[in-house]
């Protein structure tokens, strides 16, 4: 099951999540000097990286707004968060990935 599923070459909405670490609860960003999503093929091979926002830092929200050609791919995706701790990178989620699908969009037949 996809954790977000959005059309082919749509750039809302936009990918909101909270980032919760092993321990279970929230992380909190209030620390955090910047957030990064990776974005990948399902083989693992990563296909760009584009900063993301911090939304509510002591709940550990976070957002990416998508960008042009961020969705123009068709398929399934992994994609996973890292937070930079003054130069100490951390990934969430902390094992496994975010599961991103692009559905593709219906084509016309003339």
């Amino acid at each position: 099951m996809a954790d977000f599923v959005i059309k082919q070459a749509d750039l809302e909405p936009e990918l909101a999540v909270t980032l919760i670490g092993a321990d279970g609860a929230p992380a909190d960003l209030t620390t955090a000097s910047s957030v990064r999503l990776r974005f990948a093929s399902t083989a693992g091979v990563e296909l760009w990286v584009r900063d993301a926002d911090i939304v509510d830092a002591p709940t550990g929200r976070v957002a990416y707004v998508w960008q042009a050609g961020d969705t123009d791919i068709a398929g399934s995706f992994y994609a996973e968060l890292v937070v930079d701790w003054a130069g100490r990178p951390q990934t969430y989620p902390p094992s496994g990935y975010l599961l991103i699908v692009v559905e593709p969009r219906l084509q016309r037949v003339s």
